[in-house]
């Protein structure tokens, strides 16, 4: 009974957890994972134990040489992969393996920390998706707005409608012309964050993990 409710309480608190875990076993076999891996990394599988990690998570996309839990197993420490992308979720990647009492790997744990991407035409389309995240208290962390929208509203208008909804709003502002005057002094028109364009996938990681880390 006092077995039964020490593994009840580990697996409330495994099931708990913010972000998605996921146990691999060193044939890159799933083994277990916790409710955010299933309603995030593989929504569309109802029975993955026993399944290929490649063919649940990355669905294919990745080839076994280039696959995270293949590089743990060979190099025995722990790595890290920015920018993974699954399910239209954008996820950082943290693998680290778990040893027997010989010191060889049994198992590979994957933790993913990430987040969804909902994108919008232009400003008057992301204000009402804004409008309905935050009546469905689902709100949103972060904004991406170009400053130049062709044919319809475009960032600096667009934040100025949302801070009325919400002066809490982290809107960062993008744009490939660095002669704009708001990419130049973008905190005085209410943006916590600015990205030049063309922008690697690390920069844009890295500015909107700063932002919510604040």
């Amino acid at each position: 009974m006092l077995l039964r409710l020490k593994f009840d309480e580990l697996q409330a608190i495994f099931d708990s957890s913010p972000i998605a875990i996921v146990v691999i076993d060193r044939n890159r076999q799933v083994l277990t994972c916790n409710q955010n891996a299933e309603k995030y990394l593989m929504q569309d599988s109802t029975d993955i134990s026993g399944r290929k990690c490649y063919e649940v998570i990355c669905h294919g996309q990745n080839s076994p040489d280039k696959c995270i839990c293949h590089r743990v197993i060979q190099e025995g420490s722990t790595c890290y992969q920015p920018g993974w992308v699954v399910n239209d979720r954008y996820y950082d990647i943290i693998a680290t393996p778990l040893r027997d009492v010989e010191e060889n790997i049994n198992c590979v744990v994957l933790a993913y920390v990430g987040y969804s991407v909902i994108t919008a035409a232009d400003g008057r389309e992301a204000i009402q998706l804004y409008k309905e995240a935050r009546t469905l208290q689902e709100p949103i962390d972060i904004v991406i707005l170009d400053l130049t929208v062709p044919g319809g509203m475009g960032g600096e208008e667009t934040l100025q409608e949302l801070l009325k909804l919400d002066p809490e709003v982290n809107g960062i502002a993008t744009s490939g012309y660095c002669n704009n005057p708001v990419m130049a002094n973008y905190l005085d028109y209410g943006f916590k964050g600015v990205l030049p364009k063309p922008c690697k996938l690390e920069m844009m990681t890295q500015v909107i993990e700063d932002l919510l880390a604040k």
